[in-house]
């Protein structure tokens, strides 16, 4: 999990460099008080319903700047 928060705040501090704002990582984790608190869940979960591959390519995702490819909203068609 470590290395995914890192490199997360590597990306907005890149995200502001590129306007103009220049910050490190590290100051930004600051800055947000991020805090990270990690449970294993052992349940299992029934799978309720196969979807097809047209079906799954079909969902509305768009991605959340400045996040890109790891934060994304579903949307409504």
């Amino acid at each position: 999990m470590l290395s995914y928060t890192t490199e997360s705040l590597r990306k907005i501090a890149d995200k502001l460099s590129e306007d103009g704002i220049n910050v490190s990582y590290m100051t930004v984790g600051k800055i947000t008080g991020l805090k990270v608190i990690c449970v294993r869940d052992e349940s299992e979960y029934k799978l309720t319903k196969k979807v097809s591959d047209e079906e799954f390519e079909s969902i509305n995702v768009a991605g959340i700047a400045p996040f890109g490819t790891w934060n994304d909203l579903i949307l409504p068609h």
